[in-house]
Order: C-alpha cells, then structure tokens, then sequence
C-alpha cells in the first residue's frame, strides 16, 4: 500500500510446452591412442502460454478507482543448434 492505494491482481496463466531433443554423435578411433568425436544437438521448444489478469486499484476509502484486464497469449518456437568436434590424444 503506498499513499492509501491498494492493488489487487488476479487472474489464471497456464505453461504449455513442449520440447523434442535429439542428440547424435560417433567416434573414429585413428588409432589406439587418437580418437575424433562429432557429436550434434537439436532441441525444438514449442511454447503457448495464454494469460488473463484483472487488475484493480483502490483508494483509502477501498473505492475502486481504476480497472482493467490484461490478456496475453504467447506463441513461440525456439530451435536450438550445438555441434562438437573433439580430437583426443592418449598417452
């Protein structure tokens, strides 16, 4: 409460995701002592999140002095990429 105003929210937000991962790789042995490593990464997100708030403001004397709702959806996917190469060196 700041200056005798009060605000309240309320309302309901859901996380909808989903997510596909792929990961991949192989070796190649040179010899007993070197081996090269190529491996992948793919993750796929798909996300929905719809949102609805109320939001409300009173004054010192709890009247409602203000009022409105937000509604939000949020709607994305998101590929993500990683590759590796590695060489090892054995004693």
């Amino acid at each position: 409460m700041i200056n005798n105003i009060s605000t309240f929210t309320e309302g309901n937000e859901n996380r909808n995701e989903e997510f596909i991962n792929v990961i991949l790789g192989t070796d190649y042995h040179i010899n007993e002592n070197n081996v090269i490593t190529l491996t992948g990464h793919y993750a796929y997100e798909i996300e929905d999140q719809p949102s609805d708030i109320d939001v409300r403001i009173y004054d010192a004397k709890n009247t409602l002095t203000s009022y409105w709702n937000r509604e939000e959806v949020t709607e994305a996917t998101n590929p993500k990429f990683q590759y590796e190469f590695t060489y090892k060196e054995g004693l």
